[in-house]
Parts: structure tokens; sequence; C-alpha cells
């Protein structure tokens, strides 16, 4: 019997196949050509015909087992000569050649019928029983179960019963009826224990015993073959050893067994199949190793090579040696890609590649799977790891075009095996790639889609693990969109899990992520408990250094900043080259920083900045070390560091910023014209840019410190060149303009206010510009050079005021301010019922505004010029009370109040209050600018009382103060000293007096009468000619005063005096 063997991955199915022919059977056969007795041949012939020549021809061919010349010649024979004698035995040689050609289904036909039409031919045993063989070898078991019983039970005693029994019941056996097979093989054995079959009929009564599940009998049965190493069937009992204990799991005996028969058989042609199989045992027994060997021995054999070779490359690759089974897995497929084995070949050798990060190629290779099998066992597997390793291809791509070719080649995969494995069990899976790729696009729409995603597979999965997988990537994608809280909730039962399974959870990862959610969200104990876990549980982990990373930052915001710096010794010594160590540092400097922890965030910047410029993080390292020296008010080593920033790292995004600090550095330093400098290169080179602006605006700025208004006025222009329209626009035009208006450049000034209510015209701050420009028009309203009011500004500027003042959307200072200012046009207009109307607004609207004690001032003044001395007092006597106020000694109408309340006293001729009015105000400021002015009612009231000599001395004071020298108040005291002497009738005096007034001074209110009163004196002196003069140069000089009215009858007068 010939063996037939079928691999499998795990195990070995065997199939009997059809016995051998023996070669006694064809001797037998050669016997039955030499008939002894005339039962064979019939009648002698005397003489041969051609017939007879034709059938001895056929014969001799038989004999010489010449099969094909005998089938051709028996057949002619039958031809040709049907109804010869010969023809019976012609027709069963033809059945007998047609059975050793092997035309078992032919010669079956011609036996049939040889039987059926000579049944009393003593050779129809032969042909049943060559009949039920043809059956045999024609796999009709059924047919060759029948007809050999019916030879059996026909010819009981037949020698062809030693080859008919076996036959029998390998028949049976096959035909599933072991019992029977069983009996058949032990009567074979009973009755031919010497026989030729007996090695095959106890071979055929182990497998029978098989089927009966009579293990133990059969391994027996097989031992005691495999014993005889001459016996046929030994080697093949040595196999059946084996199998059976690779059956039974006992994979170590099975190895055993099987590399024994190669031990003992070694020219068996069963060694190539013990080698495969000795292979698949070892492989169970995890001993990966000593099976490569034996598969790779196994694929000598050129039928096993596909089969050996794909499971040598297996061994390889659960040995670890990943490369090496990649290269036979390569090999294999190459040489046996026509092979059904090689759907397989061609995905193992796809994993290789993507386990030794190999994804170009694994991507390939499993899209070939896919694309080549369409249908086979391996297409779903082949399509998502397709897709994963485009996936992880993509993640590892720094070439942004490459990164998006390859995300879109795996979501190309995912929907490909969306719409082809739609029953995969790999289903749900797919979901997770599809999620994961929408992660790896890296916007937050595409987040937000791959929530939904996994939430669906979260909610769709039975599978404990798959439901964690969904949560852990679940979790990523709210950790990508920000969701901390989410991921917390999303984690915590993969977290509990973690905790109870401890060192063997597939999920340990998952307490990194979420200890770093936790810390967005400020759940320090949280994420420090997550993190220390993970430091436990894994201390090899792949995550290690961030959960040290994590770990830190919770102290570091805890304020725990030597657990920190511990955290992160400890991840420098577990793992020294780890790259998150320098962006850990620069972290806790930043979290060191934002807890004003100045002295501990400089030493972990200054940590980085040692790493040296080709440090990524360097740059951001020496931007934070100057920060904190300048929180430090360490300014210089601020500017110093701020300045190699901006030196070597122009281009960098932190430069405009650090160039704004080092100009502030250094205007914190009192080094104003570095300052200056610095603010000017960074407002240039960061232009526009916001740290541009501010350095433009500081750079005017510190050039108005420095007290240059002209470069400070350039650097404001300049600036609003390169930024037309800046935020705070209006108040940086009221900045700029108030530069040139405390530097006295008002015109300047007035321009930028222009401007500023041109190009913002309902700015909060156009108000105050237009204040300032009724202000200009104001003083500008008085000619310096002569004093000669300009009608037509005093009239804009009063125009202004009002306007504002009535304006609602002017603010409260402004409204006051130019209600202040109509009062003091008032007064040059000498507009007292304006200046009361004014004054009396002020008061009523502002009662306790910043002009409260101004407005009665006013209010006071115009009821003085309208002679309402009374109010006026009331008004005057508070606020000369307040004389210690240090707020009034800023009012420039201040010394004012003193004389306008001597010159109350005086109209009310109560002199003992003018006299201690000007001696409280003499008290208060002895060199005031005004003080002449009271002085000069002092005088008069002296006067008033008789008291020449007192007064003449007050007005002497009133004339030689420097205050009030060529003043018209020093006019009026020129005059009131001649009216003291004209009172006395000192008349010559008196005149000398008078004429000083008209000399001295150019008051004509004050000349006038004083010449009128020096014709008077002239008179009293009897000097008519020269009363003549007098009179007549009053009338030239001041024709429309009343003095000439009063003068002309006194002329007429003086010359009738004048002719005597």
């Amino acid at each position: 019997m010939q063996e037939r063997i079928m691999q499998t991955p795990h195990n070995l199915a065997h199939r009997f196949g059809c016995w051998r022919r023996w070669a006694a059977l064809i001797a037998a056969m050669a016997a039955l050509a030499n008939p002894s007795g005339p039962s064979w041949f019939g009648r002698q012939v005397a003489c041969a015909d051609q017939a007879a020549d034709d059938y001895a021809a056929a014969v001799g061919f038989y004999k010489q087992s010449r099969w094909g010349l005998s089938e051709e010649a028996f057949k002619k024979f039958l031809k040709d000569h049907a109804k010869h004698d010969r023809a019976p035995f012609a027709r069963l040689y033809l059945g007998l050649s047609l059975t050793n050609l092997e035309k078992y289904e032919e010669a079956r036909t011609v036996l049939r019928a040889f039987v059926k039409d000579f049944s009393a031919n003593p050779q129809v045993p032969q042909a049943m029983y060559r009949i039920a063989e043809s059956s045999y070898f024609l796999d009709d078991l059924k047919g060759a179960e029948t007809e050999f019983t019916a030879f059996l039970a026909k010819s009981p005693e037949d020698a062809l019963r030693e080859y008919a029994l076996p036959y029998l019941a390998d028949t049976q056996l096959r035909l599933g009826k072991p019992d029977a097979a069983a009996t058949n093989f032990q009567q074979s054995i009973k009755l031919f224990p010497q026989g030729k079959l007996l090695e095959d009929s106890r071979w055929g009564l182990a497998k029978a015993l098989e089927a009966q599940q009579k293990f133990p009998e059969a391994l027996v049965l097989y031992r005691e073959i495999a014993m005889n190493r001459a016996g046929t069937r030994a080697a093949q009992a040595q196999l059946q050893i084996a199998s059976r204990l690779f059956e039974q799991k006992d994979f170590a005996d099975a190895a055993k067994a099987y590399t024994d028969l190669e031990k003992n058989f070694p020219e068996s042609k069963y060694v190539p199949a013990s080698r495969l199989n000795a292979g698949y045992a070892l492989y169970e027994l995890k001993d990966f190793k000593a099976a490569a060997t034996q598969f790779e021995l196994a694929a000598k054999e050129p039928e096993q090579a596909p089969a050996a070779s794909y499971w040598r490359g297996l061994s390889q690759k659960q040995a670890g040696d990943l490369a090496g089974a990649s290269a036979i897995l390569k090999a294999a497929f190459e040489a046996h890609s026509q092979n059904p084995i090689a759907e397989q070949v061609l995905f193992q050798w796809a994993d290789c590649e993507l386990r030794l990060s190999q994804f170009d190629t694994a991507e390939l290779h499993f899209a070939d799977v896919a694309k080549l099998w369409p249908q086979g066992q391996w297409a779903d597997d082949a399509l998502y790891f397709a897709g994963e390793s485009a996936l992880q291809r993509a993640n590892r791509s720094a070439n942004a075009e490459t990164r998006n070719a390859a995300i879109q080649a795996a979501e190309g995969y995912t929907k490909q095996f969306a719409a082809t494995q739609p029953n995969s069990g790999l289903k749900l899976f797919n979901e997770l790639l599809r999620g994961r790729v929408l992660l790896a696009r890296g916007t937050d729409a595409d987040a937000t889609a791959s929530v939904d995603l996994f939430k669906g597979v979260l909610t769709a999965a039975q599978r404990p693990q798959t439901q964690l997988q969904a949560r852990y990537h679940l979790a990523r994608a709210q950790q990508r969109l920000k969701q901390h809280a989410a991921v917390i909730e999303t984690l915590t039962p993969v977290i509990e899990q973690v905790r109870k399974e401890g060192v063997a959870s597939e999920s340990i990862d998952a307490l990194v992520m979420f200890a770093s959610s936790a810390l967005a969200e400020k759940k320090f104990p949280e994420a420090a408990s997550a993190a220390a876990d993970y430091i436990r549980l894994a201390p090899k982990g792949e995550q290690l250094d961030q959960a040290f990373v994590t770990k830190a930052l919770v102290e570091s915001n805890q304020k725990q900043f030597d657990a920190a710096k511990q955290s992160m010794a400890q991840l420098k010594a577990a793992l020294p080259n780890s790259p998150l160590i320098v962006r850990t540092t620069l972290q806790l400097a930043e979290a060191a920083y934002s807890h004003k922890q100045f002295d501990a965030s400089l030493e972990w910047y200054a940590v980085v900045v040692a790493t040296g410029p080709q440090s990524p993080h360097f740059v951001s390292a020496l931007s934070g070390q100057a920060w904190s020296q300048f929180e430090k008010k360490q300014f210089k080593q601020a500017s110093e560091g701020f300045g190699r920033l901006v030196k070597e790292f122009p281009q960098d995004a932190l430069a405009p910023e650090a160039a704004f600090k080092l100009g502030e550095s250094l205007q914190l330093d009192n080094q104003l014209e570095a300052a200056s400098k610095a603010f000017g290169d960074a407002f240039e080179s960061y232009s526009p840019g916001n740290y541009g602006y501010l350095s433009g605006l500081e750079a005017a700025r510190t050039l108005r410190r420095l007290n240059k208004p002209v470069e400070a006025d350039a650097a404001y222009e300049k600036l609003l060149v390169k930024f037309p329209k800046p935020q705070n626009l209006d108040k940086l035009f009221d900045e700029w303009a108030l530069l040139n208006y405390e530097a006295g450049r008002f015109e300047r000034s007035d321009q930028i206010f222009k401007r500023l209510i041109a190009e913002v015209p309902n700015s909060e701050l156009a108000d105050n510009a237009r204040f300032s420009l009724a202000e200009s028009d104001l003083l500008s309203s008085v000619n310096p050079d002569d004093g000669s009011v300009v009608a037509a500004k005093l009239e804009a500027a009063k125009a202004a005021f009002q306007k504002l003042e009535e304006d609602p959307k002017s603010d409260v200072d402004v409204q006051q301010d130019s209600l202040w200012r109509l009062m003091q046009i008032a007064e040059q207009q000498k507009q007292w019922d304006e200046m009361a109307k004014t004054a009396t607004a002020l008061r009523t609207r502002f009662a306790e505004g910043s002009h409260k004690s101004d407005a009665a001032f006013y209010l006071a003044l115009s009821l003085l010029q309208r002679q309402q001395s009374e109010p006026a007092l009331e008004l005057l006597k508070p606020l000369a009370a307040a004389k210690a106020d240090p707020a009034m000694k800023d009012k420039d109408w201040f010394p004012r109040v003193f004389v306008l309340l001597a010159e109350t006293y005086w109209q009310k001729k109560n002199y003992a209050e003018v006299v201690a009015t000007v001696t409280n105000f003499r008290a208060w400021d002895a060199k005031n600018r005004l003080l002449y002015q009271a002085e000069e009612t002092l005088g008069r009231a002296y006067k008033s009382q008789g008291k020449f000599d007192e007064a003449r001395a007050v007005f002497k004071q009133v004339i030689d103060d420097p205050n009030g020298k060529r003043t018209e108040t020093a006019a009026k005291a020129q005059l009131m000293i001649a009216e003291t002497h004209y009172l006395q009738k000192d008349y010559k005096a008196a005149l000398e007096s008078y004429l000083k007034v008209d000399i001295l001074y150019d008051f004509p209110e004050w000349q006038a009468p004083a010449l009128f009163q020096a014709g008077a004196c002239d008179e009293q002196l009897g000097d008519w000619p020269q009363v003549v003069r007098d009179y007549e140069l009053l009338i030239a000089k001041f024709p429309k005063s009343e003095w000439a009215e009063k003068s002309k009858p006194r002329l007429e007068v003086a010359k009738q005096n004048a002719k005597k």
C-alpha cells in the first residue's frame, strides 16, 4: 500500500491509498499462460492455421510481459476469429493484459463479460478476483467489497484468498467499516502467519484499530512493525507512531519519534515527511530553532519545499529573527509563487517587514496578497495590515507630501476593506484603523469624526480587549481635541482594569495618557498617581520617559520643585538619551516662571541653554532665561540675553519680542541712549508686527525722556507711517501732540490734534483735542509784541469753548475747563454779565468740580465790576481764608482775591479791613507779583483817611515795585500821589506829579485827568499862559476824553486871563 500524506499547519491527516499490486499475482497469471491440459487450448490442430498463429503470437506477447502488444494481438484475434474455440481464453488474456496495463475500467468490463458468458469455465474465480481488484484500483470500493466477498465465497480455498482477504479488509476500512476490516485483517494474519502480506495485514489491522479508537492496541502493533527494521512497513509504522503522538499533542515524544525515523531508516522514502512533521512538533514545543533546522532539511524534498520553507520562515520569525525570517519567506515566495501556500508565505513575509518597520515593503506585500487572492483566507487580514503599514509609514514621514500620500493610501485600504470584507471578524478593527487614519490627518474636524468612529466601535464591541482598544484610541482623539475631561472619563475603566491586572495588563500605556489629561485638567493627585503607577508597573516601558515627565510637571505645578528635580534626575538615570529631557526641563522652567519662582526658572532655563544653539529648545530657553532675569530686575543680564537672541536668531519667532525687551531692559537700566537705539533697530527690523509697533512707540517715548522733542516727534511720525491705523490711534495722537505741547511746540501740537479730530472723530479724546486747539486760538489772540487782541482768534476760541461745554459728548473735565476758559475770555472782553452767567453755570453744573474756586472768583469779579460789592464780598472772604490750601498757591488768580477784597473794602470805606487784607496778602507772599495792586488800594485807603504821607509812601512802593513798574496801576498810583499834594494845596509838587503821569505812562485813562489837574495846578499858581498850553495839550492829545470837554470852558477863561 502507498501512503499519501496531507500536511496542515497544526496536524497531519493520513489517508490510505491503494495497496500495491504484488509481483506474485503477476507470476500466477504468467503460469496461467502455460495450460497443462486440453481445457486451456481445446482440440489440437494438426497443422497451424492463421488463427492459431495469431493466438500463439498473442500468448507469446503476454508471456514476455509485452502488455501493449498482447492487448492489441488479443483484440485483433477476437475481431478476426470471434467464433474460434480459443476465443474464451483470448477474452480472459485480454482482460489480464488490460489489468497489467492498469486499464482497470476496460479490464473489468472484459472480465465481467467473460464470467457472464463462461460461468462454467474453471478460470472464472481468477477472473472474479481480477474484477474485484480492478474495482479496488478504480476506487469503486462498494463494488470491490461485493466482488471480493463474492470471490471468497465462491472459492474459499483459492490460493488468491491470501491476497483477497487483505484487499477486502482495506476496502472495508476505507468504507468506514473498521470492525469488518479488523476481522478480515485478523483472519488473514491467522490463516497466513507466514504469508507474503503478513506485514501489510498487521499494518492494516493497526489502522483498523485506530479507526475503532483503540489507540493503545494500534500503537503496540505499530511499534512491533517498526521494530522489524527490515520490514517493508517498518518506516511507515514509525511514521504512524509519531503521527499518533502528534495527534495526542505529545509533541516531545512525537518529535523524537519523527527524528528516530530518519535515524533508524535513513534510506526510507518517509524521511522527508518525518523531517517536515518533526518540524511541526518542535514548532508546537516552541523550540523554534530546532524546528527551523528540521524544516530546512525537509525543504530538500521538492514536493515539500513550499510548505517546509514557509514553516522554516515562521520558525525564524517566532524565534525573533525577523530579518532572517523575512529573507527565507522572500525566497520561498519567489520560488513557489504558483503554489497554493504562496498566499500564506507572502502574508507572513509582509508581516515580518511590518515588524521590522519596513512599512513601504510591508504595505506593498500586504496589498499584493489582497490583490492576488481577493477571496483568500488572508484577504481581510492583508487589507487591514496594508492600511496599518501605510498609516505607520505616514506617522514616520518627515515630508508633508509623502505623509499625505501615505494617509490617503491608508484611507483607501480601509474603504476597500469595508466594501469587500463586510463580514470579516476584523471589521471593528478596520473601523478603529479608519479612526486612527482620521486622527493622523491632524485637523480638529477629522479628530471629531474619529471620535464618532471610536464610540461606534466601543458600542458594538463584545470582546473586552476590543473595547479597551476603542477606549484607548477614543481618548487619543479626545486628547487631540483638548477634551481632557472626556479623556479622563473614557480611560477611567481602563485605568481601573490596569490596576487590577498589574504588570500583566496590555493597556498600561493608558496610564500615561490619563496622567497627561489629568495634568491638563489640574487634577494633580490623579495625574501623579497614574504616572507613578506606570513607572512602577513598566520600569522599562516605551513611555517611561513620558511618565517621569508628567510626574515632574505635576510636581512643578504643585510648587514641589525639589520633587520635580528628583523626578527629572530619575529620568536621566533611566533614559539619559531621552529626547523629552530637554523639552521637559524647558516646561519646568516655564512652570516655575508662571509661579514667579524665578530662581528655579533661571536654573532650568540655564540647563537648556547649556545644550547649545543646535537644540530646538535653545531659543525658547534663552528667551525664558532673559525674562527671568528681567523679572528679577537683573536688567543688564537680561539685556545681554535678549541681545544675543536678536543677534544670533534674528529670524526666529521670538526675535521681535526679544528686540523689544532688549530696549526695555536697557531703558530700565537707565541706559536711555542705548535703549533708544535698540527700540529704533527693533522698529526697523520687525515692522509691521506688534513688537515692531511697540518698539517704535517706545523709541519715541525714550527720546521724549531724553528731552529730544524734535527727534521724538520724528519717531512718532515714522511710527504712524508704518502703522497708520494702530489700536488706540487717538491715544497715540494725543500722546504725540502733548509731547509737542509740553515742549512749547504749539503749532506742531495743533497739527497733530487736528489729525486726531480728522482721523478719529468719534474718539473720546476728540473733545480734548478740540479744547487744546481752542486754547491755541485763545493764546494766539493776544499779540506778544504789543499785547493787542486779535478779535477773530478770540472769537474763534470762544465759539469753540462754548461748543465744547454744551456738547454732551464732551467729558466732564473738558466741559469744566471750557467754562473756565470762557470766564477768562469774558474778563478779557470785559463782558461782566457773560462772565457772571458762565461762572454761575460752572458752579451749578459742577458744584464740587475742579474749578469750583475758579467759578467763585470770577463770579465775585463780575459782581464787583457791576458794583455788587456785598455778594462779591461773600464770595471773596472764603477764598482768602483758604490761603493755606496748597491748591490755592497754584491758582494764577488767587493773588487777585486779596486785590479784589481790598478794593471791595475800600468801596465800602472799610479802611481797616483794607489794611488787614493787604497785610494778610503780604504775609502770605511778600514777593507776589500782584502785591503792588493791593498796595495801590491800600494807598487810596490812606488817602481817603487824609493820611497823605502814608498814602504817598505806599503809592511810591507801587511805582517802584518791579512787577508794577510802568503798569496802569503805577500810572494810577502816580496820579494818586499828585492828588495828595493837591489836597494839601502843595500845587507845585502836585503839578510835578501830575505831569509825570502824562510823561512816563501811556494810559489815556489816567493821562487825560492828570493833564486836566496839571492845568488846575497852574491856575492855582497863576501861570495862565501855561494853563492855556495845558488845556490845549489835553484837547489835542485826548480829544474824545471827558476831560477834554471839561477843559474847554476853562481854556476860554485861561485865555482871557492870559491877555491881562
